[in-house]
């Protein structure tokens, strides 16, 4: 896969706003995946994130694998696998001490990978799209985190992606 020009950008950003935020932060979590589309399953999916921030504002960055997404037809088992970049500004608004809830907006750099089995068929599609989500998060100690977050992909291969992940970070 290419790495996008502005995915560069955008991680070099991140390592030269650091000496302004407070907080940097590296962080997993595991979910599910839904796309509109009728006839595929809810497959499981995963990111790796880090970014930096300050109390109300921040710059994350992701690898996502959303998942594999298996249907089947006429054709026999279809499926189809996207994974990408992501970067996003983050917004958080504090509750208290240990928890907030935050909203985040980017770009999404993705490849979908399809595959029919039965016609020994592969394709490949590529793009970058926006993505938006809300979440929630508490931090357990001063260097751990607990996030649930909801996250949407706009315009995948035409078609839109939803996750629901639950994570951990650690804060250095």
């Amino acid at each position: 896969m290419k790495i996008n020009k502005k995915i560069i950008t955008g991680l070099l950003l991140i390592a030269n706003i650091n000496m302004v935020f407070a907080d940097n932060y590296i962080g997993g979590s595991f979910g599910q995946s839904e796309v509109n589309v009728s006839g595929f399953d809810k497959p499981t999916a995963y990111k790796i994130y880090g970014g930096t921030r300050s109390t109300n504002f921040g710059v994350e960055a992701a690898y996502h694998n959303v998942g594999a997404f298996i249907a089947q037809s006429f054709l026999g088992e279809t499926s189809t696998t996207i994974t990408g970049f992501e970067l996003s500004g983050v917004g958080y608004l504090p509750i208290n001490n240990n928890f907030e809830l935050f909203g985040k907006f980017g770009a999404f750099s993705w490849e979908n990978k399809l595959n029919i089995k039965s016609m020994n068929f592969t394709a490949k599609d590529s793009g970058t799209e926006l993505t938006y989500g809300i979440g929630a998060q508490y931090k357990v100690m001063p260097a751990l985190s607990l996030r649930a977050e909801y996250q949407k992909f706009i315009n995948v291969s035409e078609a839109d992606i939803s996750t629901i992940s639950l994570g951990a970070a650690y804060i250095f």
